[in-house]
Formats: C-alpha cells, structure tokens, sequence
C-alpha cells in the first residue's frame, strides 16, 4: 500500500498546484480585459462572462481544495497507529463540507458587496478548522517523511484561510496566494526527497491509507 499512497498524495498535491496555476493566469488574463468597475466583487459594470467565469473558478477550485484536505485528513487519521480522531473530525466532517459548499457557492455567485465576506467566513471557518485538524492529526503520525508533508499541508491551509479573510477586505490583497505556493512548493519537495524512506515507513502502516 505503500506505493499507492506516496501516488495519491503526489498526484492530489499536483492537481492542487495546476489548480492554483491556473486561477491565477485566468485571473490575471481576465483582470486586464476588464473595466475598472468589475474589480470589485459583483461591482456594477462586470461583463457577464467575468462573472461566470470567476463564479465557476471559485465554486470548482473551492470544492477541489477541499476535497484534497479531506483525503489527507483521512491519510493522517490512518496513519495513527492507535487510529484516534482529531478536533472531532469524524463528528464534524459533514457539517464542515456542508458549510464548505454554502461558502464556495455563495461568493461564486454572490452580487453584491456585503454578501461576499458571510459567506467568505462560511467558506473559511470549515477551512480553518480542517488546517488544524491536520496539524493535530499530523503530529500524530510516527512516520518523520508523512508528519513533515502533513506539517507542510496543515501550514498550507492556514495560509488559504489568510487569504479568504484578505480576500474579503479587497480584492487585491492576495499576498498570502505567496504563502500558500511556498508551502504547496514545501510539501511537494518533502514528498520527492523523502520517497524512498516514505515508502519503507507505510508499508509496515496498518489499515486504509488511500482514502
């Protein structure tokens, strides 16, 4: 299983990183096509094909995101040997989801200016929750080259719900987009430089590790 598993996290953290190269290109692309007014979230004057556009970036990368978080929450849980939860995840995984596609749905398609930061907080209170989540649970895990990627990840997720709040506040203050491709950067090497040692640790790890 062992193999599998160094797979499925390379391959999630590599969708992750395309994901986030791609919003960013698009909107930078789109941003210069735009009139003054549409910089504003559901500002007056916004194209409709911005509007869809960034609706669908955000609804798609969001639940993306998140479903990425999920998959190595579960990874680190099973990595535990004693198999315990963490912040009460597996009591609050469906209410967090929940609430992740409330917030993801709601500033893709909200119009107007005070609707965006609610449900920016809906989108970001799940998020925040799950960064420790993974921080908790990754420090549970024996295995020194998982624990550094959960660490990487956990670090990674704080640093999107950084970038929700400042998100919320304008809409260029998008530094922490920085943050998070440094820790995605971190988190893709712990995984390349640590291979072979990540492969001789999960295979003597017990249950499902691939969810």
């Amino acid at each position: 299983m062992a193999t599998p598993l160094y797979r499925t996290r390379a391959l999630w953290t590599g969708v992750i990183a395309i994901t986030g190269a791609f919003y960013s290109v698009t909107a930078i692309v789109a941003e210069n096509f735009s009139s003054p007014q549409s910089s504003l979230q559901g500002g007056p004057g916004q194209p409709l094909w911005e509007f869809v556009l960034f609706a669908v970036l955000t609804i798609v990368g969001s639940l993306i995101i998140f479903s990425w978080i999920d998959s190595t929450i579960e990874v680190a849980l099973d990595l535990d040997f004693l198999h315990r939860d963490a912040v009460g995840w597996k009591r609050l995984r469906k209410f967090a989801w929940a609430a992740v596609v409330v917030g993801a749905f709601g500033t893709g398609l909200s119009t107007v200016l005070w609707a965006y930061p609610i449900f920016a907080f809906a989108l970001g209170a799940p998020v925040a929750y799950s960064g420790v989540v993974l921080i908790v649970s990754g420090l549970r895990v024996r295995y020194a080259p998982m624990k550094a990627y959960m660490r990487w990840v956990g670090l990674l997720v704080l640093a999107l719900t950084f970038e929700l709040i400042t998100g919320s506040i304008s809409f260029y203050l998008n530094f922490p987009l920085l943050i998070f491709a440094y820790f995605l950067y971190r988190a893709s090497t712990s995984l390349s430089k640590n291979r072979s040692k990540l492969v001789e640790a999960t295979s003597l790890s017990t249950g499902n590790p691939l969810n």
